[in-house]
């Protein structure tokens, strides 16, 4: 999308007679986007806006060297302390919600 569209869409919701969520779901907008948008234009201008590429070799959420293992050893902790038959519950209970649902016992919302 271009800055002058964001730009035209933040003034459109701006002027907007309605609460700005109301006006950005109408829109069709992702909120995260736009709060971002909105507030990048008022401290850098036009260049706020303008979509950013990331670094090359950027990746969000990468574990840094050295970290898997210690992730791996705190996730197994925390499976032994929560004990086996509170494990067994859970996947139970998710087996059975998804059993039901398959039957059409619980009705999807969407």
């Amino acid at each position: 999308m271009s800055a002058d569209k964001k730009r035209e869409l933040i003034e459109l919701v701006r002027r907007s007679p309605q609460p700005k969520r109301a006006t950005i779901t109408e829109l069709g907008l992702s909120r995260l986007p736009f709060y971002r948008w909105q507030r990048r234009y008022p401290e850098q201008g036009e260049a706020g806006l303008v979509d950013r590429k990331p670094e090359p070799g950027a990746v969000w959420k990468r574990l840094r060297p050295g970290e898997e293992d210690s992730v791996g050893e705190q996730v197994l902790k925390w499976f032994r302390s929560i004990g086996a038959e509170l494990i067994a519950q859970a996947t139970y209970a998710a087996f059975m919600c998804v059993n039901l649902l398959l039957k059409d016992e619980i009705p999807i919302s969407g």
